[in-house]
């Protein structure tokens, strides 16, 4: 019997990855976009190397997000604006984006990736 696939894990990856198209929309980056959203892709192969890039590709992003939020903070710290709010609001989509490398270490996910008939 074939696993069934992780849908929460699934879910998670796209809404980040839409997050992350959202941002590089902003910025015009077109390799980016098309990165972020070939990852919920990545789950139609059913290979533990694709279960690997999704997690590499989540860590990336909350990376991503660290780093937009220390550049747009050191711009309002600079302009002497408001900043917290930002951060707390960056860091929680960061944190989102990590979702799917933790869900993707549960058993349910590990047998989807599962090589095998």
């Amino acid at each position: 019997m074939k696993a069934p696939p992780p849908r929460l894990a699934l879910v998670a990856t796209a809404v980040s990855s839409l997050l992350v198209f959202a941002h590089f929309l902003r910025v015009m980056d077109l390799p980016g976009m098309l990165a972020a959203l070939a990852a919920p892709g990545l789950f139609a192969l059913r290979h533990p190397a694709a279960r690997r890039l999704i997690q590499a590709a989540a860590i990336a992003a909350a990376g991503l997000w660290v780093s937009v939020t220390l550049g747009i903070g050191a711009e309002r710290m600079a302009a002497g604006e408001a900043w917290l709010r930002m951060a707390f609001i960056l860091g929680g989509v960061g944190a989102f984006s990590l979702l799917p490398a933790f869900l993707l270490e549960a058993k349910t996910s590990r047998s989807w990736f599962r090589p095998g008939p």
